[in-house]
């Protein structure tokens, strides 16, 4: 009955956009009654190790979303020491992961992706050193329940197993793609955004000084697509637009919104949660994907324990989000011209 209703689910169109007022109600009411069957009561959380069952290894490696697993190695890397892999079944689905985490442990905020993903013996450390859990991939495995909220259950169930196990365990960081960061650049280049103009002052000084004298805008911007538009990116050739990019990312998580909310999902879905927005990491993913995507940048989402409910509650009723300074420093609001609000935006 689960999986019979589920299914379905996902392949309706979205509640917002289904023109059809009776199949609208069936999906509220089919939305009601999967939020009252997925909630935390019915979950299991489950730690994933290389001794559990085969089929649900299995599961786990063919459903990741985030960052595709290479082969067996690199499964039982994830799961292995330093490591830890939690997932939700619910009783109905026993054999069923309904979404996944995956956690590093380490001794500080990562801020490289490959040094997680590639690791070897010599990088590990022992659960007793790690003062830090970076969780690097949040994946949700059935499309039918894209309106349940699980990834959010399952990072508080991981905080809350992970302070029991491993006590030592302070901070609480994500280390997240930007999904749609490169195209949102190129589109707002060509004018095709609605967010409007995103080459401000002092990106406009950044790119005389590599033009190596004074150009007009549509040239700087007509220099950034050129440069920025090639099918795949090496990391070297764009080493140039470090602040310009940096600075753009900031603008786009904090500034590009629609409705009140961060365009980007996977920062909406970290500060509607209670997080902050701590940190860009430039060269932090150097894949094809992750160059394509967003030029290599990754974020951190932090969690200050004490501080979610209050952020989460500034964001879904305010629409400001907490930034760190790294990030606010980034945005440069002086030079930007906006009104400076110190760590919300």
């Amino acid at each position: 009955m689960v999986i019979y209703l589920s299914d379905p689910y996902s392949s309706q169109e979205t509640l917002d956009n289904n023109p059809d007022p009776v199949l609208k109600r069936v999906e509220e009411i089919s939305k009601e009654l999967l939020t009252m069957w997925f909630c935390l009561s019915n979950l299991q959380l489950i730690r994933l190790t290389w001794e559990s069952p085969a089929d649900i290894l299995h599961k786990v490696a063919k459903y990741e979303a985030v960052h595709p697993v290479a082969g067996i190695t690199d499964l039982q890397r994830r799961v292995g020491a330093s490591r830890r892999c939690f997932l939700f079944i619910h009783e109905a689905m026993p054999r069923e992961p309904l979404v996944v985490v995956h956690v590093a442990l380490t001794r500080d905020i990562a801020y490289n992706l490959q040094k997680i993903l590639k690791s070897t013996e010599e990088d590990w450390i022992d659960d007793e050193e790690a003062t830090t859990a970076i969780y690097y991939s949040i994946s949700s495995t059935q499309k039918g329940l894209a309106g349940i909220d699980l990834g959010n259950l399952l990072i508080k169930g991981v905080v809350e197993e992970l302070q029991r196990d491993l006590p030592r365990v302070k901070v609480h960081s994500t280390l997240s793609p930007i999904p749609g960061f490169r195209a949102w650049v190129l589109r707002s280049l060509r004018g095709n955004s609605e967010f409007g103009e995103i080459i401000d002052e002092k990106i406009r000084v950044w790119m005389n000084e590599i033009a190596g004298k004074e150009i007009e805008l549509e040239d700087a911007k007509n220099l950034l697509i050129q440069s920025l538009t090639a099918n795949r990116i090496q990391p070297e050739n764009i080493e140039q637009f470090k602040n310009i990019l940096m600075r753009l990312c900031a603008v786009y998580l904090m500034r590009a919104k629609r409705n009140g909310l961060a365009l980007n999902p996977v920062a909406n879905f970290h500060v509607r949660n209670g997080a902050e927005v701590y940190r860009l990491n430039w060269g932090a993913d150097s894949s094809v994907r992750g160059m394509d995507r967003s030029f290599g940048i990754m974020v951190n989402y932090k969690y200050n324990l004490e501080d979610l409910h209050r952020n989460s509650e500034d964001y879904t009723s305010n629409k400001r989000m907490n930034a760190h300074s790294q990030i606010i420093d980034l945005l440069d609001y002086n030079v930007c011209g906006s009104i400076y609000m110190p760590k919300t935006i």
